[in-house]
């Protein structure tokens, strides 16, 4: 069984991550990237490191929803796939990544 992939907007994933009681964020994207901001209560795990999906193994539940953005949203489209291979049951991409993220909060 295939589990469940879903791009969202800002607005979407926010309004989610608002929801979800055992959230589990995950931040792919590099230290340097970290710096210039991060979402509160985010995982981070650089998506270069030789180890990468061994350490989100070992960090996040499989059964339990999976919300995961980068900077720009090509890095968490390609990882969000590769957990839907790896059996994770519902992965959550941001859409445009932080950046998208970033000129949402602007616009409120």
């Amino acid at each position: 069984e295939k589990g469940q992939y879903e791009l969202l907007s800002a607005k979407d994933f926010n309004a989610k991550i608002q929801q979800e009681k055992n959230l589990q964020l995950l931040d792919v994207r590099t230290p340097g990237e970290w710096q210039g901001g991060v979402l509160e209560g985010a995982l981070q795990i650089n998506m270069y490191d030789a180890d990468f999906y061994e350490k989100v193994n070992e960090k996040i539940d499989k059964t339990k929803p999976v919300y995961v953005y980068c900077q720009g949203g090509v890095r968490s489209k390609e990882v969000s796939i590769q957990l839907i291979k790896m059996g994770y049951t519902a992965v959550y991409d941001l859409k445009g990544g932080y950046g998208s993220w970033q000129s949402n909060k602007e616009k409120k």
